[in-house]
């Protein structure tokens, strides 16, 4: 949090580029470093081809019978619920349901947290709706690049790893090492302090500005000037840092691991989505319905989730993946069980869906009653108090409707495409390959690392490409010119 103790979010800005301009860097590293020593690493490896899982006893066809596949050596065994077993496939119970808890929690994110608001509203208009597509674009290079590069190294090189650190996300750093010595861990290091310091200072930031508006201005002091506003926001990021760390050290103490926060944040957070959402797009909903939509759906997704967990075993495995004859104990309520991902998922789904239903119905029935109205968004430009009135420097067309309707319907017009693509599209598509032989893995890594590639120099080049006036002004130490007024 020191990189936010200034409380301006024009520091959180500059932090956020230029870390992740150094992670963006580091992970472009390794996928080079990757296509140079993988191959070496794996030349005696023989590719696995068609719908099964090579055994001791049924090689399968093929030049397989070199391999040896015995449980002392091989660490990474077959996958239940996964087409033939194997990893190289998209047909997957539980990769469907981390796919279904990924996009809750994700979209929960975004919908919830302040950080993404707060960075929108300070963006100029002709930046944002562009910049949070591209952003969204270059973000997804990150898991699906290091899935594929780290995630999969690490089951092709046989690393031995415990399922728990595999669940506390240690996979990508362990491949690394392995692959690249040394320098991969360092560049893992890199990578995630640059992460963490980024989201870091933007979530201190944000967290402190609630708190400073929502809270201290409007029930403490409304009359106070932006000088004290920056002084509770500096006390609220060294506090805020200091829960956040004690409250960690709390889970870790516990048991809970990185995948368990992670696939929990869709049952925690996701019955917010519709009720924010429409909010934003559509000027009827009501407050009352949002409101219930959100605390009821999440209510109801923790009974979802606590429910399906305690028909799950003890130990957290599904009653259905046991052989046969073989019974465990159910009933029982703990990290394990709780962690399970049918019990995430059905919290998740519930979340989601029921929220909206909730938050309808009951705005359905305020208008039926006459009790509310649309709401004018003329309201946004005359009932927001500034602290201080300063002069924008945004030019007064950007802020016009004729300028911001057709960028709402380049948002709605891309955005929903790109969701419906990777979400549905690109997943079924490849749902024909069954378990992916290596041309089919070939082209499906291909992607991932141009991709990766491209949103790597978007991130490092776009920002200082931009931002060129301003950086020469800097490194030459001029002032700059004033704007002409027309």
């Amino acid at each position: 949090y020191v990189y936010a103790v200034p409380g301006d979010i024009e520091c959180t800005s500059a932090t956020e580029k230029q870390c992740n301009a150094l992670g963006s860097a580091a992970l472009l590293w390794e996928r080079l470093r990757f296509l140079n020593y993988l191959p070496a690493k794996t030349a005696g490896m023989t590719f696995p081809d068609g719908a099964y899982v090579p055994t001791a006893d049924d090689p399968g066809p093929g030049n397989f019978e070199k391999l040896t596949y015995t449980e002392e050596d091989y660490h990474h065994g077959p996958v239940n619920g996964n087409r033939g077993g194997s990893y190289l496939t998209m047909l997957s119970e539980d990769g469907l349901s981390f796919g279904v808890v990924n996009i809750v929690g994700n979209f929960g994110t975004v919908f919830v947290d302040q950080s993404y608001w707060q960075s929108a509203i300070a963006a100029r208009p002709s930046s944002a709706h562009r910049g949070y597509l591209l952003g969204g674009l270059v973000w997804f290079t990150i898991p699906m690049s290091l899935a594929t590069a780290l995630g999969l190294s690490s089951l092709a090189l046989n690393v031995k790893m415990p399922a728990d650190e595999a669940a506390d996300g240690l996979a990508p750093p362990a491949a690394a090492i392995v692959l690249l010595g040394q320098g991969g861990g360092i560049m893992i290091i890199i990578m995630l302090f640059m992460a963490i310091t980024s989201t870091g200072s933007a979530e201190c930031i944000a967290v402190a500005s609630l708190f400073a508006y929502d809270i201290y201005r409007k029930y403490i002091n409304p009359e106070c000037t932006g000088a004290q506003l920056l002084k509770v926001s500096r006390l609220v990021v060294v506090g805020y840092g200091i829960v956040c760390g004690l409250f960690g050290y709390f889970l870790y103490g516990v048991g809970v691991g990185l995948g368990w926060v992670y696939n929990f944040m869709g049952t925690m957070i996701g019955s917010a989505v519709i009720p924010v959402s429409c909010c934003l797009c559509t000027r009827y909903m009501t407050k009352n319905g949002a409101i219930a939509g959100a605390w009821g759906g999440m209510i109801l997704a923790l009974v979802s989730w606590m429910s399906v967990a305690a028909s799950r075993c003890t130990n957290g495995d599904d009653p259905d993946d046991l052989a046969e004859g073989v019974d465990c104990d159910t009933g029982k309520l703990n990290v394990d069980t709780l962690g399970n991902i049918n019990a995430q998922t059905a919290g998740s789904v519930v979340a989601l869906c029921v929220s909206g239903v909730i938050a309808f119905l009951v705005a359905s029935i305020e208008y039926k009653m006459g009790t509310e109205q649309p709401f004018e968004w003329e309201k946004m430009r005359e009932g927001i108090k500034r602290v201080e009135q300063e002069a924008d420097d945004v030019p007064e067309y950007e802020m016009t409707f004729e300028y911001l309707d057709p960028a709402a319907k380049y948002v709605f017009k891309y955005g929903v495409g790109y969701s419906v693509f990777l979400i549905f599209v690109w997943p079924l598509a490849v749902i024909a390959w069954g378990v992916f032989d290596k041309a089919n893995y070939t082209l499906w890594a291909s992607i991932a690392y141009c991709w990766g590639y491209i949103g790597s120099l978007v991130i490092v080049v776009l920002p200082v490409y931009e931002s060129w006036g301003s950086l020469k002004n800097v490194l030459t130490c001029t002032k700059p010119a004033p704007e002409a007024k027309e």
